[in-house]
């Protein structure tokens, strides 16, 4: 049974219309693009833990007046607060090896969507995002932001993934920090056209359109839940941030779909969730398609989700 208490304090960012979240406009913060482009056109091979991503990422960290570090396995830390329980956030930084002989980049693009990204956005999105959290992140609570170096599934070896996220978790341990909840930042695929079940055999031999809705509308998904509390949090989340449960609403919405993703392993320690844009085609490919709004949205969620001031889970 779970007891759950909860006080959630946030700034009013948010009106509803017809069950729907409208998003001030002025409120949409957004750090120069460029940013995102550079991140996006540099490798980093989650194997041998090298590429200039890395770097990158770090200077424009100390830029912004945080204080990064590197640990023992390339991964890099940013805390930030100094009150309550931590919270975790991670995006992972290496290029799915199967794109590794791509160009890497994204462009800005006019497509039928709107403004878009094209081109390898997983996970140079979530880096950004990731990033602009952090930065803009002015909450007292205690924050650990991190970037991992080994997401992607090791060549010749697909069962060994999310190697960074072990990582975390044994330096969690070993700090002893049990985090009120972590965040796997990273990309979403649109609403599936096939059962989540079936994704993994059908998905060398059927297109995109044929796996995906490529008709959502939807800016962004939280799901890749694998404990009770998990989608208790994500339901509270949901519901105090103003997202509608209406299926055919909402710029985000919390769906039941696990993935090859860190929240899988975080979930060992505390209540996780992956959350993202939702982007077109299939991320183990080059050309993909991720509306410039739908980024905007998830960044919206990440600065404000690091300030809901108290989210206390009691485990009965």
């Amino acid at each position: 049974m779970f007891l759950i208490c909860a006080m959630l304090c946030l700034c009013a960012v948010q009106r509803r219309f017809d069950g729907q979240v409208h998003i001030f406009s002025s409120y949409i913060w957004f750090m120069d693009e460029s940013v995102l482009f550079k991140i996006a056109s540099l490798p980093f091979d989650g194997n041998t833990l090298s590429g200039p991503r890395k770097d990158y990422i770090i200077s424009k960290l100390v830029e912004a007046g945080l204080k990064p570090v590197e640990d023992a396995f390339s991964n890099i830390w940013v805390a930030t607060g100094s009150k309550g329980r931590h919270r975790l956030y991670s995006s992972h930084m290496d290029v799915d090896m199967a794109n590794s002989d791509c160009p890497l980049e994204i462009r800005l693009v006019q497509d039928p969507k709107g403004l878009c990204y094209k081109g390898i956005v997983d996970n140079a999105v979530g880096c950004y995002i990731n990033m602009l959290a952090a930065c803009k992140n002015r909450s007292d609570t205690r924050s650990l932001y991190v970037w991992t170096a080994s997401e992607e599934e090791e060549p010749g070896n697909p069962d060994n993934w999310a190697r960074s996220a072990h990582q975390v978790v044994s330096t969690l341990k070993r700090r002893g920090i049990e985090p009120e909840f972590c965040v796997a930042v990273d990309v979403s695929y649109p609403r599936l056209l096939v059962q989540s079940s079936s994704l993994e055999d059908m998905w060398d031999d059927h297109a995109a359109k044929e796996l995906f809705d490529f008709e959502d509308i939807t800016h962004a998904y939280i799901d890749g839940i694998s404990r009770p509390d998990g989608y208790l949090l994500a339901d509270l989340i949901r519901r105090y941030m103003g997202f509608p449960s209406d299926r055919n609403k909402g710029l985000i919405r919390v769906r039941d779909m696990s993935g090859w993703d860190e929240a899988h392993v975080y979930s060992k320690i505390a209540p996780s969730f992956a959350f993202g844009p939702v982007g077109f085609g299939k991320y183990d490919e080059p050309g993909q398609l991720m509306p410039r709004q739908n980024v905007k949205t998830a960044a919206w969620f990440l600065r404000h989700l690091s300030h809901l001031r108290c989210l206390t889970y009691r485990l009965r």
